[in-house]
């Protein structure tokens, strides 16, 4: 029988995570982060939810933090939120108001697992960002490293759900009767990587190929094994040449 999308995040989850660690997983309110928490719940883990209010879009962004709280009240799941201000960030640093926000949102979730002695971080990247970041990086003219995209992990940043789609994640909190939020940001064609989803990846699939998200995936997957051969030659090279112990003369 084919496995339902309600056993398959589960599942995942209980294959990438360790049910003896503590974990924050870090929610906004869309699909695919409580598609996360409420699978996380089911399973048993022991996590808190932290919700990062970037002081970005108003009203909606308060909105979505009240929403996230009302929701881990009702299922019972520890809550915490953290408001950062990314466009003081942005102007103070003179950079863009997406990696103020990325950094910000960093620093905060750390701050949680610090507090609440987590082990880990949790985010709910998917494959359609997995998608993204490779277009995205390629487009920059990045190298093997930055073309291997999102990792599974990263120091303590976990992301468990690469190997689903947003479509899958959506399909989950429609048949548990997940209500999320959608973030209008995420229309504005002003940003790159919304260029990218709405524009640019829609194009690839019209006229090139119907499973180019799971074609780029499968290339940004190949880079990090490559990524990590070269790394491993390098560092054993370096050892070779300039860490061998020293010869003494015996007189």
């Amino acid at each position: 029988m084919k496995e339902t999308v309600l056993d398959k995040v589960p599942r995942i989850l209980r294959e990438k995570l360790d049910r003896t660690k503590n974990y924050v997983a870090a929610v906004s309110g869309g699909a695919d982060s409580l598609a996360m928490a409420d699978a996380l719940q089911r399973c048993g883990f022991r996590f808190t939810v932290c919700h990062v209010e970037h002081g970005i879009r108003g009203r909606e962004s308060l909105e979505d933090a009240r929403y996230v709280e009302a929701f881990c009240r009702k299922m019972g799941i520890a809550f915490c939120c953290k408001a950062v201000d990314a466009q003081k960030l942005r102007e103070n640093e003179k950079m863009s108001l997406e990696d103020a926000a990325r950094r910000l949102r960093y620093q905060a979730l750390f701050q949680c697992a610090e507090e609440t002695g987590a082990d880990f971080i949790l985010t709910a990247h998917q494959k359609d960002d997995q998608a993204e970041t490779f277009l995205l990086r390629l487009l920059r003219g990045s190298g093997t490293r930055g073309l291997g995209a999102i990792r599974f992990q990263h120091d303590a940043v976990l992301r468990p759900l690469l190997s689903l789609t947003a479509a899958e994640l959506r399909q989950y909190c429609t048949d548990r009767g997940i209500v999320w939020r959608e973030d209008s940001s995420n229309e504005d064609l002003h940003y790159m990587r919304n260029r990218i989803r709405r524009v640019l990846l829609p194009m690839l699939e019209d006229n090139f190929s119907p499973s180019v998200t799971d074609v780029l995936c499968r290339t940004a997957e190949h880079l990090q094994v490559d990524g990590d051969y070269l790394e491993e030659l390098a560092e054993g090279e370096f050892k070779r040449r300039w860490m061998r112990p020293a010869v003494t003369q015996n007189g």
